[in-house]
């Protein structure tokens, strides 16, 4: 610090250092589930809710918009309100929100707004386990953890500006704005213990078995490792400096840990009558995947990929990566004014700075289309980019972009050539097929095997694996009988 003040003069870090002592002292709050004292100077517990109901709508939109249907909405209020009732902010109004997403999340922002998603509810297995969910997001809440990472990162982003514009050099800006940027993303590792800890004591108080946390965060793991199966990313257990959140063994050591001595209800059948019936998987606003085809029945349309290649439907677009994930493609769309053709937007908005190795006009279908050819550089060797952009309507313009190495080029051009040309208007008969899948509760009865039971979900890679983990039974050798269990139809 001697060296780097005799460098720039001490004037800008005696600035820098008194303004961010005086705003770190002013902001400082007591913590209301701990008693500690946490800063929160950029967003105090009288300014949350506020801050709540101006991101919820934002939040929405991201996240694929709240589920529709009201019977299961007011169930989550029920259940949050049983934890809100025992917590430590009676000052707050709670709002739970179902997300029509299919990803197995949970979070909470500023001001009392509690997320979870349908992938989350068909994964749970009781109503305690929902509420070790809840308990956990509303701890993050009392505990005021979102209000400290706003202001942390408003504190850094000031102390940024600050030092930036007193030694007039980007390069330290951009790396403070950087480090605010990434405290922005996640909670700290101890705030997601100390949440945990929070939700289990609300189970508690609540009458819920406080082992739900335990079982529930077993759940997540099993589903980590089938998802990391099904699409090559990686053992979930490995340890990441950068994770948002705890690895999922050492949270679920710590929750075992925490709740071993607990009791309570589970209320397992009233939790399962909620949820017989709830969307699995895609839902018809955001398209369907159906084998190597991803199929839109809103927008009306549809393609196929290459064999070998397993697509993933993402919020921001689709995407599809081959097995040993040397080639790859991604698929969104974008509006566009009436006048933009698709060889005018392709080489004049999306790529324009681009040196195409090849430029064509062509039609997929009925549609007028554009793709042009790139090479990039990378850490691993040059990489070829072809681009599409196809016109649909006025508005609209529907995005390809594949991607594989230089030297394989001549292996995958056709076959992304017979991607780029299934693109296609879905038929009243393709549409008549595209209904979402379904979470069903059954029975088991006499003679049922696991096997037997998971023949009735639908045909897919690992679906013996998905029924034993949907259902909490990766250690079990055979269901019993009068059991209910959940499938997928």
């Amino acid at each position: 610090m001697m060296r780097f003040a005799a460098f720039i003069g001490a004037g800008p870090i005696r600035m820098l250092a008194a303004v961010l002592v005086s705003a770190w002292v002013a902001g400082c709050a007591v913590n209301p589930a701990t008693g500690d004292r946490s800063f929160v100077g950029f967003l105090p517990p009288e300014e949350e809710a506020a801050f709540g109901a101006e991101n919820h709508p934002l939040i929405l939109r991201k996240f694929g918009g709240a589920y529709d249907d009201p019977d299961l909405a007011a169930y989550l209020t029920q259940v949050g309100g049983n934890l809100v009732s025992v917590a430590e902010r009676p000052d707050l109004i709670f709002t739970f929100t179902v997300l029509d997403s299919e990803t197995v999340n949970a979070f909470a922002i500023p001001g009392g707004y509690v997320y979870v998603t349908r992938g989350l509810l068909a994964l749970a297995d009781n109503e305690a386990e929902l509420a070790s969910v809840l308990g956990h997001e509303i701890g993050h809440i009392t505990a005021l953890h979102g209000a400290q990472r706003v202001s942390r990162g408003m504190l850094a982003g000031l102390g940024a500006a600050i030092l930036g514009a007193a030694i007039g050099q980007d390069a330290v800006t951009d790396m403070l704005g950087a480090g605010a940027s990434a405290l922005l993303q996640s909670y700290s590792r101890e705030q997601e213990l100390e949440a945990d800890t929070l939700g289990i004591r609300y189970l508690s108080r609540a009458g819920y078995d406080p082992q739900a946390s335990a079982t529930l965060l077993a759940k997540l793991r099993e589903e980590s490792l089938l998802r990391a199966q099904l699409s090559g990313e990686g053992d979930p257990d490995r340890f990441d400096i950068f994770a948002s959140h705890p690895r999922p063994i050492d949270r679920l050591q710590r929750a075992a840990a925490l709740s071993a001595a607990g009791n309570g209800n589970i209320w397992r059948d009233r939790y399962l009558e909620q949820i017989d019936g709830l969307i699995y998987g895609n839902s018809p606003r955001q398209g369907f995947i159906r084998g190597r085809s991803f199929l839109h029945p809103v927008l009306g349309i549809g393609f196929t990929v290459p064999g070998g290649f397993v697509l993933q439907n993402r919020p921001e677009n689709v995407r599809a990566v081959n097995q040993d994930r040397s080639a790859g493609l991604m698929f969104d769309s974008i509006r566009v004014r009436p006048d933009i053709s698709a060889d005018r937007y392709l080489s004049r908005m999306w790529a324009p700075s681009a040196k195409f190795l090849s430029f064509d006009r062509l039609r997929i279908g009925e549609r007028e289309a554009a793709t042009g050819l790139l090479e990039q550089r990378t850490p691993n060797g040059t990489a070829d980019l072809r681009l599409l952009a196809i016109k649909d309507g006025p508005h609209r313009i529907y995005r390809f972009v594949f991607i594989n190495r230089s030297r394989d080029r001549d292996r995958y051009s056709q076959a992304f050539r017979s991607t780029a040309f299934s693109f296609r208007t879905l038929s009243e008969s393709d549409l008549a097929q595209l209904t979402p899948e379904r979470i069903v509760i059954i029975k088991v009865k006499p003679g049922d095997t696991i096997d037997s039971l998971a023949s009735q979900m639908p045909p897919g890679p690992l679906r013996e694996q998905l029924f034993r983990v949907l259902n909490g039974l990766t250690d079990t050798p055979a269901p019993t009988a009068g059991t209910r269990l959940k499938i997928i139809r």
